[in-house]
């Protein structure tokens, strides 16, 4: 992967992460200034934290790369274990090696009837020759 590609795939996948995490994490209890608080609820608060945490630490990310050869018309399939028949999987999705040095916005949608995922770019365009995606599959 090229550096600056690199960057990308990076901060794509740390936004995901941090977008996963922040919506993960009820805090029970919140404190004003001056208020007295208890012990209970501190500890709540960090009983909280820890169990968001440790679902973090179980829904740990897949990276794959697809190959050129799995475009279909307009879009490129996902098909992974990771991401197959798990419509509230979180993609990111970076390219790879783009053949004609084009470099197209696209997105992820879930496919329903075939309960996989599909790269499309998003202006519903055909795919530029010779592309490849590395995509990042996190499962909450």
């Amino acid at each position: 992967m090229r550096g600056s590609n690199l960057k990308f795939f990076a901060l794509g996948s740390l936004t995901v992460a941090i977008g996963l995490w922040a919506g993960a994490v009820t805090i029970p209890n919140t404190f004003s200034a001056g208020e007295v608080i208890s012990a209970a609820k501190v500890n709540a608060n960090f009983a909280a934290l820890d169990t968001a945490v440790d679902s973090l630490e179980t829904a740990k990310p897949v990276a794959i790369r697809i190959p050129a050869v799995a475009n279909q018309g307009n879009c490129t399939v996902v098909d992974h274990p990771a991401s197959n028949n798990k419509p509230n999987a979180v993609l990111s999705v970076t390219f790879s090696r783009l053949g004609a040095g084009i470099v197209k916005p696209v997105g992820a949608s879930y496919f329903a009837s075939s309960n996989k995922w599909i790269i499309c770019a998003n202006d519903n365009s055909a795919q530029i020759a010779d592309v490849e995606y590395h995509v990042v599959i996190f499962n909450p």
